[in-house]
């Protein structure tokens, strides 16, 4: 159901559903380019920049990051179109075209693969190059099935054997196109396979990897002499809550030299935990990055408002709803509670407009009670992110992390010093980057907190005439 701006408090849920803008209506009509203005720079641009300088000779790979709910998704739908007159795009989601929960690395690459050829053989003005894979290429693909479903002794998931049969009747592209929708749909539903299928693809990920490229080159070959234009593969939704750890490094470090490999041009996205950790150094050399995307700030670094910040993210929501549904000064606090972080100012605002709704189903605005209860759920969901993260071998303690909490809160400047406490910080969102890694800043939901701890060091900021309270934090 595409977008529209809501009226009343009954159709704001409809007008900030989180999911990134992925069409050139929505991105015309909904996005707000002065938040990459107030970041510091246009990620996209760098992106594409770096794109156009491979063009022809060879190969862009570049990380992505960013705190969920940054909207890096809808900066990768913007990227595709501004890109659009030198490259094809092929995008994956590990939430959809993958299970995020039990993927393999081989899943990545058989999608990859096979989503290209799928794509290159597609009518030209469908966005392909108007003819299909070689016989002796398809043939290969083929082949290499046709071994696995030999190989496997046995057979203990259904689905997963009817997935390897093709018939022995039509084209060999044709019964290309059978085996492959049954692979893709197995993909999808990786728990249920047979442990045999993933023993066999596992050992043989090397060969699967170069079958992988020559399908790419000769994809790549076809689109070019066709269009002019050159494959373009996108991997979204890796950073997403729900996928095990265990499942992102064996992608991205395990067996991440694969995919630097691979002979296309390759944008992927990956957790904040795993880029802001003592992992990141791990991750495949041929890419760039990870670029991170930061929140929009709604501080200064000396604690006063940000107001452009704030400005920015005022006109997001003017671009969503009527300003004039919130009682005077309630979008004010839902933008400072939010940090500058857009899913969890859609949040903040969709709960808000749910207690206004079940208060009074006539109501016509958003009050500060309505308010006050979105912050209190949202605030102790941000205490609970002051745990452990997953990425770091060193499991920083909590005295630590207080320390490095109060330490940025100062603005100390060896607070900004990489270690285990302030990675373990940024990915629970207690600790913001901003203008890419010029500084640092406690959300202020943590601020909050802080504000409840005795230590001495926050006795000189506290604002007497606001309850003691630290500046910086939710208002």
């Amino acid at each position: 159901m595409p977008l529209t701006k809501a009226n009343s408090i009954t159709d704001i849920f409809k007008a900030f559903d989180p999911s990134p803008l992925d069409t050139k209506e929505e991105l015309h009509q909904f996005y707000v380019s002065e938040l990459n203005e107030i970041r510091g720079s246009d990620k996209m641009k760098t992106l594409a920049l770096g794109i156009r300088r491979q063009i022809g000779r060879g190969y862009y790979k570049a990380f992505v990051m960013g705190h969920s709910g940054v909207g890096i998704s809808t900066e990768l739908t913007r990227l595709q179109d501004d890109v659009s007159k030198e490259v094809r795009v092929l995008r994956l989601s590990a939430n959809t075209d993958l299970d995020p929960v039990n993927f393999k690395p081989f899943d990545l690459i058989l999608r990859i693969a096979l989503g290209l050829a799928e794509e290159t053989a597609k009518p030209i003005p469908e966005g392909g190059a108007g003819s299909t894979l070689p016989d002796d290429l398809t043939q290969a693909l083929l082949d290499w099935f046709h071994v696995e479903k030999v190989t496997l002794k046995t057979q203990t998931d259904n689905t997963a054997s009817a997935n390897l049969g093709a018939s022995s009747e039509g084209s060999l592209w044709g019964k290309l196109l059978g085996i492959s929708a049954g692979v893709k749909a197995e993909i999808k539903r990786a728990s249920g396979r047979a442990s045999e299928i993933i023993e066999y693809r596992e050992k043989n990920v090397g060969q699967l990897a170069d079958l992988t490229n020559r399908v790419i080159d000769d994809c790549n070959r076809r689109l070019k002499a066709e269009t002019g234009l050159e494959w373009l593969v996108i991997g979204d939704d890796f950073d997403k809550p729900g996928i095990p750890e265990v499942s992102i490094e064996n992608t991205f470090i395990k067996y991440g030299n694969i995919l630097g490999d691979l002979r296309c041009h390759l944008i992927m996205d990956v957790p904040i935990g795993l880029g802001h950790s003592s992992r990141a150094v791990q991750l495949p050399p041929q890419f760039e990055g990870p670029h991170n995307f930061p929140d929009t700030p709604v501080y200064q670094k000396d604690h006063s408002p940000h107001k452009k910040g704030r400005d920015a993210l005022r006109c997001v929501i003017a671009h969503r709803m009527d300003p004039a549904l919130f009682d005077e000064g309630q979008e004010e606090r839902l933008i400072v509670a939010s940090g500058g972080n857009l899913r969890d100012l859609f949040t903040l605002i969709v709960d808000a407009s749910t207690h206004a709704e079940l208060r009074d189903a006539a109501t016509q605005r958003i009050t500060a009670a309505d308010v006050d209860r979105a912050i209190n759920s949202l605030r102790k969901e941000y205490r609970d992110h002051l745990g452990e993260t997953a990425y770091d071998v060193e499991k920083p303690k909590l005295e630590a992390k207080l320390d490095k909490l109060i330490a940025v809160y100062l603005g100390e400047p060896e607070s900004e010093l990489p270690g285990s406490a302030l990675y373990s910080l940024l990915h629970g969102k207690a600790v913001q980057e901003f203008n890419g890694i010029s500084w640092f800043g406690v959300h202020p939901l943590i601020v909050d907190f802080l504000s409840r701890l005795d230590r001495s060091e926050l006795a000189p900021f506290r604002d007497p005439s606001n309850d003691n309270r630290l500046p910086g934090g939710s208002i």
